[in-house]
């Protein structure tokens, strides 16, 4: 198998793959003569897993670990291995979709606060963005979001700036970000502001918080119907800074000859 049929087979992206190798999660395959990457069912079965690895929540160096601790083991074990996962992952969002029942009927009773936040760290970062000033639309729908993705992955962005909310500039920009995004609630899809909000945000988060998101996909953890009623609260403008600011925070790539021959 060439790359980009390995990667349609195990439901990811070409540049998922390089990803997973550049990081050492995937291991490198044999190359045909004329230099290309050559897949067999070992790697499709070992991305696979890495994938619902993923998607269960694990870390990459967690899902590391558990893939080197199989390269020995035999492909029969490994896939009922995944067949276990799958069906702890089936659990798992059983529950979520549980939790997402009884979030719903409490913001449609107006009762959502602080304390619905799935995590600790959730709760502290948003009691001191409000106490900073950060009590506008946007503020309350960030909040609001955070309380339907998992707790794990939302974390993941928002703990590193813990610690950089004690510093006084930090949080003015920060606190700045949120009311730039609101003041683009008239402003028009193309208009520059767009783009120099986005190039605000990036600039203002810590490298941690960036890697992060580069690596785990919130919005596919929060569901699509969660996401739907998002993009009905924004405006064109926002939903356009929105859109741009997923796509800058993705893992940096380039296009390479091989790519463009897939």
């Amino acid at each position: 198998m060439r790359i980009g049929e390995l990667a349609a087979a195990a439901g990811v992206s070409t540049r998922t793959v390089r990803y997973y190798h550049q990081v050492g999660l995937l291991p490198e395959p044999e190359r045909s003569a004329s230099g290309y990457r050559v897949y067999g069912m070992r790697d499709l079965v070992f991305l696979s897993h890495a994938r619902r690895l993923v998607e269960l929540g694990l870390g990459l160096d967690e899902v590391r670990q558990v893939l080197a601790d199989e390269e020995g083991r035999d492909l029969g074990e490994i896939v009922a291995s995944m067949d276990a996962a799958l069906a702890l992952q089936q659990e798992r969002l059983a529950a979520q979709r549980r939790r997402l029942a009884e979030l719903q009927e409490r913001v449609r009773d107006g009762r959502l606060a602080l304390d619905d936040l799935p995590d600790p760290r959730l709760v502290e970062f948003f009691t001191r963005v409000e106490a900073a000033g950060a009590t506008g639309p946007m503020a309350r729908l960030d909040r609001d979001v955070l309380a339907f993705i998992p707790g794990t992955e939302a974390s993941r962005w928002i703990a590193p700036m813990l610690p950089l909310l004690g510093d006084e500039d930090f949080t003015r920009r920060l606190v700045g970000m949120y009311d730039e995004f609101d003041r683009l609630a008239d402003a028009d899809p193309d208009d520059p502001a767009v783009a120099t909000l986005v190039d605000r945000i990036l600039d203002l988060l810590p490298e941690e918080s960036l890697r992060a998101l580069s690596e785990h996909d919130l919005v596919s953890a929060s569901g699509d119907f969660v996401i739907d009623a998002v993009v009905e609260e924004f405006t064109p403008a926002q939903a356009a800074a929105a859109r741009l600011l997923i796509e800058r925070t993705r893992a940096p790539h380039t296009v390479t000859q091989e790519e463009k021959e897939e």
